[in-house]
């Protein structure tokens, strides 16, 4: 067999003399990482901001396939502004074979990058954690597929749910794996966190008939949910209070919101506007309290109302479940002095101006 990596850097050097402008072009996936056989596909980047390139083709039976990236493309995978793509994007670009680069300064730029990998993990779990709803989407979209027996839903979904679990114990983790499912097995027993019996529970999962595999499903869900939940809870110490005061304009605003409300007497406007004023307070006396809360599902609002004060928390349940316009904007009122004095006790300034003149003070600018 010839050496794939000889055969890719041809492959390059006939790029190279049709398209100028490319900074790096880089081998990834099995054949660069010493996994190739005879059918396996030459996977490629580009890199380069000034040329877009597409190049796609088949060779001896072995597809040739082209990922064309800016500098920009490559700081986002690395950096996780996507959070499910983060692993996989990663693990393309940090275990690829160089097959050409443009100068030594361009070299070092991608290296430079490459070492900011564990901070993108960072960045990556953090998105993870804000979607982490669609998890819950997916298994419900399961639940439906098995009533409609809609057995090609099912397999697809089955997939699909087990990709965002490892995605997200990967950001967790702050490890890649790679894009390779029988090399991820071998990966996850690298992680020092992770479910009991993950692996053996996630085979079970892809083999079991739907009810079987749905009940697997929701406990791995749940068994990731609460890893991600303790994760944030080590973090909590980062919480900063002088938040409250950033997000005042909003408390603000919903308290008008819900005064309008009852002048209106539009019920549903009332309501939205009290579930919108019950997040906020939330968050904010948690906040108070060096805790952490959040409107998705990690926290629900029984584990919020249960780290702040007895009358707070009646006047946060009474937001949930009153339906009288008066009572929720007498709620918000209340809880709204309640959060001011205790932000006030504690030094934090609020962005009140007495003008629009004065609330030039609170221009806040930051060099991009």
């Amino acid at each position: 067999m010839t050496n794939p990596i000889e055969k890719a850097e041809d492959i390059a050097e006939i790029l190279l003399n049709v398209v100028s402008d490319l900074d790096l072009i880089l081998l990834y996936g099995g054949l660069a990482q010493g996994r190739g056989h005879a059918r396996s596909d030459y996977d490629m980047i580009t890199i380069s901001d000034y040329k877009k390139v597409k190049w796609e083709f088949i060779i001896d039976n072995q597809p040739i396939n082209l990922w064309s990236m800016t500098w920009k493309d490559v700081e986002d995978v690395i950096m996780g502004k996507d959070g499910m793509l983060w692993s996989i994007g990663v693990s393309s670009l940090a275990k690829s074979v160089i097959l050409y680069y443009k100068d030594e300064k361009i070299l070092d730029k991608f290296n430079n990058l490459k070492e900011r990998i564990p901070e993108g993990g960072i960045n990556s779990l953090e998105q993870i954690i804000d979607n982490f709803d669609s998890l819950y989407g997916k298994l419900w979209r399961f639940q439906k597929h098995i009533k409609e027996k809609n057995v090609l839903e099912l397999t697809f979904l089955k997939w699909n749910i087990l990709e965002g679990l490892n995605c997200a114990l990967s950001a967790l983790n702050k490890k890649y794996f790679l894009n390779n499912w029988g090399k991820q097995y071998q990966e996850f027993g690298t992680f020092k966190i992770l479910p009991i019996e993950y692996v053996s529970r996630t085979k079970n999962f892809l083999k079991s008939e739907p009810n079987k595999a749905l009940e697997i499903a929701s406990e791995l869900v749940e068994d990731v949910r609460i890893l991600l939940k303790q994760s944030l809870e080590s973090e909590k110490n980062k919480n900063k209070i002088e938040n409250i005061g950033s997000e005042w304009p909003g408390v603000i605003e919903y308290l008008n919101k819900s005064k309008s409300a009852e002048e209106k007497k539009d019920i549903f406007a009332g309501l939205y506007a009290a579930c919108d004023n019950a997040e906020y307070y939330i968050w904010g006396f948690n906040l108070l309290q060096n805790e952490t809360w959040n409107r998705n599902s990690f926290y629900s609002v029984q584990e919020g109302i249960s780290n702040i004060p007895r009358t707070t928390a009646f006047h946060i349940k009474q937001l949930l479940m009153s339906q009288d316009l008066t009572e929720l904007r007498l709620s918000t009122e209340q809880l709204s002095k309640l959060l001011k004095n205790e932000v006030l006790l504690k030094s934090i300034p609020l962005p009140i101006a007495l003008s629009p003149e004065d609330g030039k003070k609170f221009i806040q600018i930051k060099s991009l």
